[in-house]
Formats: structure tokens, C-alpha cells, sequence
């Protein structure tokens, strides 16, 4: 059966496609699962004291998003967090504004810390899934981009092998004929 070859760099385009979708899609899962698994283990967060380093408005495409960082004890050892996996997003600037300047830097507020991992804190019980919905929803899309180039790939291998060996076949066929052909030819 002949060999049907495929440029090395179609192989290597491929690769790097289906990496990049697997690489945005670990990256989306990875979110999305610390917001999961805050939900899953907020009701074990233990209250201590903080200080609010500071409260501002970020702009994520064309939601706006609350940063607030903040600073903590436990057992005597420093600890900085921010509200990353807790924050809300907003489509009006106004309304993210309101929220961050609910805190002043220097601020003493009320932490919820995960006794298990101090590091992980968060300024609120009320966890929001919807991010981490998106966020799984983005990490199942990219995956299956991923997985759909590796496999339409492969399966275009296979059909560029079965469709080289037909035309072998083919061509073989063709020089029998030819063959019987001028065999006739030569009889007559």
C-alpha cells in the first residue's frame, strides 16, 4: 500500500492547535474549579479580622469586576488574599464602582478563612456561581475544540491513506487492462 505523506508542518500546525485549546481550556477549568470548590467548602470558613489593602474596578472584556485585596492573620503567620473567586461582574461601571467603595484601604473587616488552607480567604459567605459556570462552560468548549482537531485530523490521515490505496488499486487495475489490451491487440 502506498504511503500517503502529509506535509510535517499540517502535522505540527495541528499539534500546536489542538495545545493552545487544551492550554486555554486547563486554564478556564483551573478557575472554574476554585470558585466550585469554594462554594463546596465556604461553610467551614472560620471568621477573622482583616485589613482592606485596596478596592478598585477592573475592566475584563466588557464586564467590569471588583478587585479588592486584603490582609490577615492566623497563627500568627501574614496572609494576603483578594476576592478573585467571589468577585461579581458588573456590565455597568457604575454599579462595580458602588461595590468596590464599600471598602477603604485600611479597613478593618471580617474575613471568612478555611481553617484547613489559611490561604485560602474570602470577604463574603456568598459565593456566585455564575462565573464559575462560564468559566466551565469556556474550559468544556476548549477542550472539545481540541480533541475535535486531534480527531478530525486523524481521521483525514485515514481517509487520505484508504483513498491513496484505491488509487494504487486503480492504477494497477488499469495496467491489467492495458496489458490484456495489447495482448489482444498482438493476437489480432
Amino acid at each position: 500500500m502506498p504511503k500517503h505523506r502529509t506535509s510535517i508542518w499540517v502535522h505540527l500546525f495541528i499539534f500546536v492547535v489542538a495545545a493552545l485549546m487544551f492550554t486555554l481550556g486547563t486554564a478556564f477549568a483551573r478557575d472554574a474549579w476554585q470558585g466550585w470548590s469554594l462554594v463546596r467548602d465556604i461553610d467551614r470558613f472560620e471568621e477573622h479580622p482583616g485589613v482592606i489593602v485596596h478596592a478598585r474596578t477592573n475592566q475584563e472584556g466588557k464586564d467590569f469586576v471588583t478587585d479588592i485585596a486584603f490582609r490577615y492573620v492566623v497563627d500568627q503567620k501574614n496572609y494576603e488574599g483578594n476576592n478573585h473567586a467571589t468577585a461579581m461582574s458588573y456590565r455597568d461601571a457604575k454599579l462595580a464602582s458602588r461595590d468596590a467603595n464599600r471598602y477603604r484601604a485600611n479597613q478593618k473587616v471580617t474575613l471568612y478563612v478555611d481553617p484547613q488552607q489559611p490561604a485560602r480567604a474570602t470577604l463574603s459567605r456568598d459565593v456566585p456561581t455564575g462565573r464559575s459556570v462560564v468559566k466551565s462552560i469556556y474550559a468544556l468548549l476548549f477542550y472539545g475544540i481540541g480533541i475535535f482537531s486531534l480527531v478530525t485530523h486523524w481521521r483525514s490521515r485515514k481517509k487520505a491513506r484508504v483513498l491513496a490505496y484505491a488509487r494504487e488499486l486503480e492504477r494497477q487495475r488499469q495496467q491489467e487492462l492495458d496489458e490484456q489490451r495489447q495482448q489482444r491487440m498482438k493476437q489480432t
